[in-house]
């Protein structure tokens, strides 16, 4: 498919990448159904065995090694889910009234249901989107005063396209899979991409938006510029890196 949509924006590339790892997931609760045709094969034809065959105290101890790599990685994702929440109680709000008229209706935004809070935080080193429920826009407080308007209108617009496209749900789903199929190398390998396709998608928002592709990369390298000469600090976004 996405050889045959070489064209397709990273929003379509990214729904293939999901579709193909729903596909490798589903495949186990079909490892049961008689796939092969009723009517007699013909003669030379080699027939397969649908299942795999071996002594049960292999399979238990298979059994045991995938409860606890899952279990581990699923503790993981739970301290990561801890550690989030945690975040977003703790960061305080924007005071609105400091910032230009134009990022304020960029956050109220009229196709949404609720404004988008503004928040800072001293315990992450770039913008994100944190939250599920109430989902808010997180600067790192030293970040915020640094950033013109443009930059910072750019940077929301990449951060509300998480928002619309509800990425913080299919990120939580993705690594929910990853942590259960980790013996699976294709698991890891389309996580990856759907991971870099989430972000180019968000970058086409962007760009269909308002912003020139010129204009865009001078934001990203203005803000790479700044993060690299950021002061040492404590990340606490695990889920979302």
């Amino acid at each position: 498919l996405l050889r045959l949509l070489r064209r397709q924006n990273s929003g379509t590339r990214f729904a293939i990448w999901m579709m193909a790892l729903l596909a490798v997931v589903s495949l186990p609760f079909f490892a049961g159904a008689d796939l092969l045709p009723a009517h007699p094969l013909p003669r030379g034809m080699l027939t397969l065995p649908t299942a795999l065959v071996m002594p049960r105290s292999w399979a238990v101890y298979l059994f045991a090694a995938w409860a606890g790599g899952a279990a581990i990685l699923l503790l993981r994702l739970g301290v990561g889910l801890w550690r989030l929440c945690r975040l977003r109680a703790r960061c305080t709000e924007a005071a609105l009234r400091t910032l230009d008229p134009a990022i304020v209706a960029l956050l109220d935004g009229a196709e949404r249901r609720a404004p988008v809070p503004l928040c800072l935080s001293n315990e992450i080193s770039s913008p994100a989107v944190i939250g599920f429920f109430r989902p808010a826009i997180v600067f790192p407080a030293w970040l915020l005063p640094r950033l013109s308007t443009a930059e910072m209108e750019i940077i929301l617009l990449h951060e509300l396209a998480h928002l619309r496209r509800r990425d913080q749900w299919t990120n939580l789903f993705q690594k929910l899979l990853k942590a259960l199929f980790f013996f699976h190398p294709a698991v890891w390998w389309i996580e990856g991409q759907l991971t870099l396709e989430r972000e180019m998608a968000c970058d086409d928002v962007v760009l269909e938006d308002r912003a020139s592709p010129r204009a865009y990369a001078s934001v990203l390298i203005s803000l790479a510029e700044k993060l690299h000469s950021a002061p040492a600090l404590a990340l606490a976004q695990a889920l979302l890196s």
